[in-house]
């Protein structure tokens, strides 16, 4: 699932980078927010099976906080990036995004299962 949100992710910032003037940064935030949304659910659905409409909540609510920390991460590193490359093209800027967002993938994959794996029903204890 995170090869898919990946992926998904490397087309939006190719695709804005290629046809519009946006920043980096603008287009990290698109991307993100738009892969985050797609991965999250597809963690819910597929990976963790929680199919509830509580699970929705939990599992967006969690995802989208760490895509936050992640947009923050990749901002930053993308701002650093600029900064020792000015010159920079878009499919490096590219690389520097995908480095970190999948150390935040990872994070995200542990919160998204520790949100959504089934709870533990109490024993009768009788």
């Amino acid at each position: 699932m995170g090869l898919v949100s990946s992926a998904v992710y490397g087309v939006i910032f190719m695709l804005l980078s290629s046809f519009t003037d946006a920043p980096h940064l603008v287009v990290n935030v698109v991307a993100t927010a738009d892969s985050a949304v797609l991965g999250n659910e597809l963690h819910r659905r597929f990976t963790f099976r929680a199919g509830t409409p509580a699970s929705v909540a939990r599992g967006q609510a969690a995802g989208l906080g760490m895509a936050a920390v992640g947009l923050v991460l990749s901002s930053l590193a993308l701002t650093g990036w600029q900064w020792v490359a000015p010159d920079a093209r878009d499919v490096s800027s590219l690389l520097v995004a995908y480095g970190t967002n999948g150390l935040v993938g990872l994070a995200n994959f542990a919160t998204q299962h520790t949100v959504l794996r089934p709870r533990a029903r109490p024993s009768g204890g009788r």
